[in-house]
């Protein structure tokens, strides 16, 4: 019995093709095309090909019932990220920006295949070529892996996410970052003019891309503190006191053009520190700070409210401007 108009057709391409049986379906489109005598002639697109006929069968009717756009039936992992990337990570100077690309570009192995093709083990085996990074590696891989599913499922490419059933496993613990030692940061301060940023850091306690994200109007120079409203975490979103000793530098960026206080982005920041400052990495400087305040003999509580982190010995995880005079006053000491 003929198929229905539109339902697609099976080849058999010959006993000596392992998988001999192509499906096939009109590419109306491409046919609409005539060809260099100006002719029009039907033409196709090839959805698989497989060793039985009832395997065909079964990617046909699959097909059908699913009714994968055309433009998407050969959709590879890469491309559908491609997709989801252009409308959902539009700020490419974001730590998130280069957390996800860094993570796809993780799942190489499965950059050219299909979609349609992919199963739980091509994605366990992503996971299990990545054993011995960090968990938060791990982590964002299986995100990225899920947002392309999610959107190929969103659009009609495939009906079952396997990204659902990864389960991070091994990971190395994360190593401790490395603080500057004193004659570091000597020779810094040294050099302040090339390493004012870097100096900021120190000063300051902020993770890496909330400098490079902060807006001016966020930086209030004349009661010595910043405020950063974001965070991954409750305890993140804080007043930051400004240090005397870095207050200068603070002033120079504020006169700068720009809405934002510092001229470089997270990724910029990165290749600063691989050029200028091998052994270290933007994290460094957050452990420095930590060190220089314990050092000095402050309070833990202190240390803990102007880094944004949420301990057993804070007893409110939110602040106001009246309590920043105590913090002004132990950054003032290191």
């Amino acid at each position: 019995m003929r198929n229905p108009n539109g339902y697609g057709c099976i080849v058999d391409l010959g006993k000596k093709r392992r998988n001999r049986y192509a499906v096939r379906i009109t590419d109306k489109l491409a046919s609409l095309i005539p060809d260099a005598n100006g002719i029009y002639r039907q033409k196709y697109k090839y959805l698989g090909y497989y060793p039985t006929i009832k395997e065909a069968k079964q990617a046909l009717a699959e097909y059908n019932i699913l009714r994968t756009p055309t433009q998407y039936i050969d959709i590879t992992f890469a491309e559908a990220w491609e997709r989801w990337a252009k409308r959902n990570l539009t700020d490419c100077s974001s730590a998130r920006y280069y957390s996800y690309s860094s993570a796809f570009k993780k799942c190489a192995a499965i950059h050219s295949c299909k979609m349609a093709d992919l199963r739980l083990d091509d994605l366990n085996m992503v996971m299990d070529s990545n054993i011995g990074t960090s968990k938060s590696t791990l982590n964002n891989i299986k995100i990225v892996m899920s947002f392309v599913f999610n959107w190929a499922m969103e659009n009609d490419v495939i009906t079952k996410n396997y990204a659902d059933f990864v389960k991070v496993r091994d990971y190395k613990a994360i190593e401790n970052h490395k603080a500057f030692k004193s004659e570091e940061i000597d020779e810094l301060w040294a050099h302040k003019s090339e390493y004012d940023i870097i100096l900021m850091y120190i000063y300051t306690g902020c993770r890496p891309s909330e400098l490079t994200s902060l807006c001016k109007s966020d930086v209030h120079l004349e009661d010595n503190y910043f405020y950063i409203p974001k965070s991954k975490t409750k305890a993140g979103i804080r007043y930051v006191p400004i240090a005397d000793k870095i207050k200068p530098f603070f002033d120079h960026y504020m006169s700068l053009e720009g809405s934002n206080l510092l001229p470089l982005s997270y990724e910029d920041l990165r290749r600063y520190y691989s050029m200028h400052l091998p052994g270290h990495t933007p994290h460094d400087t957050r452990s420095t700070f930590v060190s220089l305040m314990t050092a000095a003999g402050i309070q833990e509580v202190i240390i803990q409210k102007i880094v944004g982190h949420s301990g057993g010995n804070v007893t409110r995880d939110v602040y106001t401007q009246l309590e920043l005079k105590p913090l002004l006053d132990a950054v003032n000491v290191i």
